[in-house]
């Protein structure tokens, strides 16, 4: 996130946040946010703004930390196929040098 600050609509409340990567992806999230509320009263019986704010809140928690959890496991599958590549460039290396 930036130092910088500007401001969005959320839920028809306006606010002033800081910039996530450029201004572009800061009215997306804002717009994002928006929806889920949204989705989140649709579906509720009564109306609870804080509860709904605060189970949009976890879930865009909860998806971060599985986006996060994919990466890490995609790395480190990476990191395993790169350490073959390497185990096999050197196998073949050593049988050239036995030429």
């Amino acid at each position: 996130m930036s130092d910088d600050f500007m401001q969005v609509l959320i839920a028809g409340t306006r606010l002033v946040v800081p910039i996530v990567k450029d201004k572009k992806t800061t009215f997306e999230l804002a717009a994002k946010l928006s929806e889920r509320l949204k989705a989140l009263e649709e579906a509720a019986d009564r109306i609870d703004t804080q509860a709904f704010a605060l189970r949009a809140a976890f879930d865009f928690a909860a998806e971060a930390f599985l986006d996060s959890a994919e990466s890490r496991e995609e790395e480190t599958q990476l990191i395993r196929r790169l350490d073959a590549i390497r185990d096999r460039l050197k196998a073949l290396n050593a049988g050239l040098e036995k030429l």
